[in-house]
């Protein structure tokens, strides 16, 4: 009888640690989820999280709370998710320049993006349009090449700062075509548009959600969009790859992404709410209408758009001799 209650106590032992994990997983979110956007509260990356944070909440029926940490272009608000406890409750809302670029223009960056995170899901691209003043004699890009080749140096172009997406941009554009451009780098996108507009400069890369407005009023005019093919949200709009520029391309991302060491049974729970999201039709429709395609898919895509995006910046950065001041 004893050595059968012990061997009925022993089985019992090794069934609820068999258990443990399906538990743990079935109980997970069991309190909210912190969202760590890198940016100030009230921009476009802002704005995303907390439409589709919402989202996810209610897929998991736990809050998604948004919390803004702004800084040293994103290096802030991801430092301190790398060093959240890894265990799915707080997540980071990582931008192509956070993931890819800045560990190129950083030399004392106290992480690495592809080594202390664990993607969770690609949400969406950002494409830009190239954009010029009206007075720029140019209505497509091979046009706009053959003027800058006139032009000899002479012409400029703005960025909203070293190191951001329109500057890269430009630097890849200036090697695709083989042109010379003065850049002319502002603090941030508006201030670059209102000279812009105003003639001070002549061209711009800019996301799409940021020149709609002064498109349809006429202030701006675009003259090809930065994705490899057509974007449905433009179908209309050439790509500067099929105009002459092969290869050419310039996309923005978000992803979604949790401290490295985060149990993958949570992951894919996280990556199950954030795809339903992303597939609403509701959010799907609000966000195209800002120039924002969404994606989703499994964790293995943002791995690999990081890498790939790393190893193309990387490059532009060193051969142009980028600095982040």
């Amino acid at each position: 009888m004893k050595h059968l209650l012990v061997r009925s106590i022993a089985s019992l032992a090794l069934g609820l640690a068999c258990a443990t994990p399906a538990l743990s997983q079935q109980a997970f979110p069991s309190s909210p989820i912190n969202l760590v956007v890198p940016y100030p509260a009230g921009g476009g990356a802002d704005a995303f999280a907390r439409l589709v944070g919402k989202r996810v909440g209610e897929k998991l029926n736990q809050p998604v709370l948004i919390h803004n940490r702004a800084g040293a272009s994103g290096n802030i608000g991801a430092l301190s998710v790398v060093r959240s406890k890894p265990d799915g409750y707080t997540l980071f809302f990582g931008t192509g320049v956070a993931l890819s670029v800045n560990p190129h223009l950083f030399k004392d960056l106290a992480f690495d993006p592809q080594k202390d995170f664990e993607p969770i899901v690609h949400a969406a691209f950002l494409p830009s349009y190239l954009v010029v003043n009206p007075s720029v004699p140019a209505n497509t890009v091979s046009e706009l090449v053959t003027y800058l080749k006139s032009q000899n140096g002479k012409m400029n172009y703005a960025s909203a700062g070293n190191g951001t997406p329109s500057h890269l941009g430009s630097e890849l554009f200036k090697r695709s075509a083989k042109v010379d451009m003065a850049h002319i780098p502002y603090k941030g996108g508006a201030p670059a548009l209102t000279d812009l507009m105003a003639g001070r400069v002549s061209m711009m890369f800019a996301y799409m959600s940021e020149v709609q407005a002064f498109l349809d009023s006429g202030q701006l005019r675009a003259i090809g969009i930065t994705t490899r093919e057509r974007s449905p949200l433009a179908p209309q709009m050439p790509t500067l790859h099929e105009t002459g520029l092969k290869g050419y391309e310039l996309i923005g991302f978000y992803g979604i992404l949790a401290p490295k060491g985060t149990p993958k049974a949570r992951i894919d729970v996280l990556n199950r709410a954030f795809n339903e999201a992303l597939s609403d039709p509701d959010i799907r429709v609000r966000l195209s209408a800002i120039g924002v395609d969404l994606r989703g898919g499994r964790p293995e895509a943002l791995t690999q758009l990081m890498r790939t995006e790393s190893q193309k910046w990387g490059a532009i950065i060193r051969e142009a001799g980028i600095t982040n001041d």
